[in-house]
């Protein structure tokens, strides 16, 4: 796809711009289509976009103005989404215009003591939204990371031999800092390249000077033995730490439409081969205070 292509989408319901942008595996080197929302879709402008991705992007993008149409992700007074294509052409993921994206930490613009993801991230979505200011809310974000160690019967294999093996490494390696931890969920499915599955580890806790997170882990493991990441966390400080008065509590409906907001980009990761398949669903979790 030229980097001077221009795709038109009309999302019914709502007026929001949607921009996709696909991350190349040289983080220098990227390139962007920008979707904006005309009446109808142009045949013109969809003829003009060449090779084998044609179909897939059509299809992509086809399932993520439905979904914005669904989730709210779009909005009507025309705040744009991004859409994503990660490195390694297997995985999309949204940004919402509230969520800031980071390739590295020197790129996160929220500086808390427990970060929205952990370092080593290969994207972190940070939500920055304002409403939360004033509150002991510290920070909330969804990691993505390729795990090439967790795969390590993939290299130099390929095909359906090779995804037994490595997706056991995968699915049931407990997360880091933890030593037994199995999966709560295990959940395997196909999609028109082959077989996947997901596991998922909840609830995530952590403390740290005086704060808290809690979270999910997500674990995919597709057909040619590549395992990813994905990671959802928000922290808070202990409100009681505070002097009375100097803030206002993180409540739990403000927890509970964070973590609504988290599970919709967790939703939005699809597969490139087949977007249409929702592969994260967040678990129900007791809050933690």
């Amino acid at each position: 796809m030229a980097s001077h292509d221009r795709l038109r989408v009309t999302n019914p319901a709502k007026s929001g711009v949607v921009r996709v942008l696909v991350l190349e595996s040289c983080s220098a080197c990227r390139r962007a289509v920008r979707m904006h929302n005309p009446a109808r879709i142009a045949a013109p402008e969809w003829a003009a976009v060449t090779g084998p991705s044609a179909a897939v992007m059509t299809a992509f993008v086809l399932a993520v103005v439905l979904a914005f149409s669904a989730a709210g992700m779009a909005s009507d007074d025309g705040r744009a989404v991004d859409v994503h294509v990660a490195a390694g052409g297997r995985l999309m993921f949204v940004r919402p215009d509230d969520f800031g994206l980071a390739l590295h930490r020197d790129q996160l613009l929220v500086r808390t003591v427990i970060p929205p993801c952990d370092e080593g991230f290969d994207y972190c979505l940070y939500y920055f939204g304002g409403e939360l200011a004033g509150t002991n809310f510290q920070s909330a974000g969804v990691r993505i990371q390729r795990r090439p160690d967790l795969a390590p019967e993939a290299d130099g294999a390929g095909g359906s031999e090779a995804f037994p093996g490595a997706a056991v490494v995968c699915l049931y390696t407990p997360p880091r800092g933890y030593v037994e931890f199995p999966p709560a969920m295990v959940r395997h499915g196909a999609v028109c390249q082959g077989p996947f599955a997901v596991s998922v580890f909840a609830p995530l806790q952590e403390g740290a000077a005086g704060g808290y997170s809690e979270g999910v882990l997500f674990r995919l493991a597709v057909d040619d033995g590549t395992c990813f990441e994905v990671e959802t966390r928000i922290a808070a400080s202990r409100f009681e730490h505070f002097a009375e008065g100097a803030v206002r509590k993180f409540t739990e409906d403000q927890r509970a439409a964070l973590t609504a907001r988290l599970s919709d980009v967790v939703r939005a990761i699809r597969l490139v081969d087949d977007p249409a398949v929702v592969l994260f669903e967040m678990p129900e979790t007791a809050p933690t205070d």
